[in-house]
């Protein structure tokens, strides 16, 4: 099933799940926004994370969005850890790098698949 198959099936349930994690302001945008999804393609979506939001809780958005869709689902966010800029100089640089390497990661394991 195409992405964009799978989100109108379940459009409902995708609101009722971002509305739930407090998500608001969800956009499409890559292949299914163009209209050129094809049953291999994953569903991008944005949305405005709200105070509090996690990377926990994104991932735990993403893992739903899958379950239910039955496509790969990649969410962008604004989202900012707002510890970070409460820490110190040489702990907001450590917390940094360990992101950027945790990113590196799941994009070389996005493109694995």
């Amino acid at each position: 099933m195409k992405p964009s198959e799978a989100l109108a099936l379940h459009r409902n349930e995708v609101l009722r799940i971002l509305d739930a994690a407090g998500a608001l302001n969800p956009r499409v945008f890559g292949s299914v926004a163009r209209g050129e999804d094809t049953e291999g393609s994953d569903l991008d979506l944005w949305i405005d994370a709200p105070p509090g939001f996690t990377l926990f809780n994104l991932g735990r958005l993403i893992a739903d969005f899958e379950a239910l869709l039955g496509v790969p689902v990649d969410i962008g966010t604004g989202f900012r850890a707002t510890h970070i800029e409460d820490a110190d100089q040489a702990g907001s640089a450590a917390v940094l790098a360990l992101a950027f390497f945790g990113l590196v990661a799941w994009v070389v394991h996005k493109l694995a698949k």
